[in-house]
């Protein structure tokens, strides 16, 4: 309904089945919180409202920021994640993609196991990355410090890769393109 929900620290919401948990004005997810389990996943689904969690949240499911914005900070997410607005996250492990269909994806040491897609630029640094990324406007696309396993980079515009990157290893080459901008690599390597 028209109302936010507030999980405080150490809350466990969980379900005999699969549900989905609505809020039109998002949710706020105190440290120590956990969604759904394994068995039963719980999907979060905001319409407006922005999705916060503040630390070592564990969700088993998916989280939708309708037009809000995401902000994690050390969660497990065990499904996709994706809003129309900005993400933001710190930390943490995403099993699914993330994307933000119009705005931005800025991250910061986390795991990224099934690739991001954005709209208005990414900018990861640190962590590791399995899975494709692409960028669907002009924006920038930049990878400082991480390791990329596996998958393609795609940007419309430049894409920068720097800060002792490692993209793909000999046996598991990564394909990048840049439809109009340069591809800048300043002190990575790039199989």
């Amino acid at each position: 309904g028209d109302a936010s929900v507030t999980l405080a620290n150490g809350d466990v919401i969980t379900s005999n089945r699969p549900i989905t948990i609505a809020a039109d004005k998002g949710f706020f997810l105190a440290a120590n919180t956990q969604i759904g389990s394994n068995a039963n996943p719980i999907a979060v689904l905001s319409t407006y409202g922005n999705i916060t969690s503040t630390g070592l949240t564990t969700i088993n499911g998916s989280l939708n920021g309708g037009t809000g914005n995401i902000t994690l900070a050390s969660a497990v997410i065990s499904g996709n994640v994706y809003t129309v607005g900005d993400i933001r996250i710190s930390g943490g492990t995403i099993n699914g993609l993330v994307e933000s269909r119009d705005n931005t994806i800025v991250a910061r040491d986390t795991t990224f196991l099934s690739g991001l897609k954005g709209h208005s630029g990414i900018r990861i640094q640190g962590g590791n990355i399995t899975g494709d990324i692409t960028l669907t406007a002009a924006n920038p696309l930049e990878l400082s410090g991480v390791v990329y396993t596996s998958g393609r980079v795609t940007g419309p515009n430049q894409i920068t890769v720097n800060n002792g990157s490692q993209l793909g290893s000999p046996t598991s080459l990564v394909q990048m393109t840049s439809q109009a901008g340069p591809i800048i690599v300043d002190n990575s390597l790039i199989y």
